[in-house]
């Protein structure tokens, strides 16, 4: 497993469990507590290669989707960040 995939799949499984969920308290009748996580993955490698669609489904199926079991949201996002030169830094993310 690449030191990205080790990175990746251990943050998965912060957001997955209850030491992420904030304020879990009593809900109202007819309402479930539910845990949220939103989690953003750039698709830039060092600036050399995008993650393929292949290769990011590949990931979501095997690493994303067995620790949200009762589903998730995947949508295309706009990525943008400060660069350590201070400039913006842009690229095609995915959010989760």
């Amino acid at each position: 497993m690449s030191p990205l995939n080790v990175a990746v799949t251990a943050a998965l499984v912060f957001f997955a469990s209850p030491v992420a969920a904030k304020g879990a308290g009593a809900c109202g009748a007819g309402l479930k507590p539910a845990v949220t996580a939103e989690l953003f993955f750039g698709r830039d490698i060092e600036h050399r290669a995008t993650v393929s669609e292949e290769d990011w489904q590949r990931f979501l199926n095997v690493e994303v989707t067995p620790r949200f079991p009762d589903g998730l949201t995947v949508y295309d996002v706009y990525g943008q960040y400060r660069g350590s030169d201070g400039v913006p830094v842009r690229e095609p993310t995915k959010a989760v």
